[in-house]
């Protein structure tokens, strides 16, 4: 089959990574953090991405220069199900973790691509949330980009007390009330929930809060939100499935760069 056709589909089994013991998300934790540490919804989405597309096929519908047109799914399902789609400066991806639509690059799978995908490690390593959130054109309505987090919260909460106790002459027993008190009117809060009551409730009681000489003045500055569970999933598929297709490629002896194609200028 040819594969610069108008329109063609083929499918193939997707190579399979060696073991999925060694998943890690390039969320690193400290050895001094205890397995029971609160993750975040990426965190979450990203330790689970490999087992939702353990089973699923790539399905090429076009290849046409950076016109594409690629699925990926499991049979039987619609779990987890997603399809890449690329024209000239623009990437979408649209599936059941949410759509997302992202312009750069004239060919955006050189800007998302980020090598080989290997035992599930790299496709976590590989993605760039936040900075991939500034070329958004649109997303989904649902799970936006980003979203405010309550352990982005706390962490910006820890900071300001670290940072006071290292300035201040406060004595050990002092800081031991101080630690308390951000413990039981914050941190609880914080770890209540990630619902919109919770986080305003935090809020509230970080601004409201003033002890041993500590205020968080401009905590509204720091950087609150993370990315959302369904955003950081989409971020991993698409650097999982371009390295899925550039695998296919070179297993078929063919280029995936279209600036080598005789039809990458030419519309579908």
């Amino acid at each position: 089959m040819n594969l610069l056709d108008d329109a063609f589909e083929l499918t193939f089994r997707q190579l399979k990574p060696k073991t999925e013991k060694t998943m890690k998300t390039s969320f690193a934790t400290d050895a001094r953090e205890t397995v029971d540490k609160p993750k975040s919804e990426a965190e979450k989405a990203l330790s689970y991405f490999l087992k939702d597309v353990k089973e699923h096929q790539m399905t090429i519908v076009n290849n046409n220069g950076v016109y594409r047109h690629v699925t990926f799914s499991s049979p039987g399902t619609s779990n987890a199900h997603f399809e890449l789609l690329t024209w000239p400066g623009h990437l979408a991806i649209a599936g059941d973790m949410g759509s997302y639509m992202f312009s750069r690059n004239e060919d955006m799978f050189t800007f998302f691509r980020a090598g080989e995908v290997k035992d599930g490690e790299s496709v976590h390593e590989q993605i760039n949330p936040r900075y991939w959130a500034e070329k958004l054109i649109s997303e989904c309505k649902h799970s936006p980009a980003f979203k405010m987090c309550p352990l982005a919260i706390a962490e910006n909460v820890k900071d300001f007390v670290e940072d006071h106790k290292k300035s201040s002459d406060l004595s050990e027993e002092d800081l031991e009330d101080l630690q308390e008190e951000v413990d039981g009117e914050i941190l609880s809060l914080l770890y209540e929930g990630s619902g919109e009551y919770e986080i305003n409730k935090a809020i509230t009681a970080i601004s409201d809060f003033s002890s041993h000489g500590l205020e968080f003045t401009d905590f509204h500055e720091s950087k609150m939100d993370r990315a959302s569970g369904h955003y950081a999933w989409c971020c991993a598929a698409i650097v999982w499935g371009i390295d899925q297709y550039d695998r296919f490629m070179a297993l078929n002896n063919e280029t995936s760069d279209p600036s080598t194609k005789k039809t990458s200028t030419m519309s579908m």
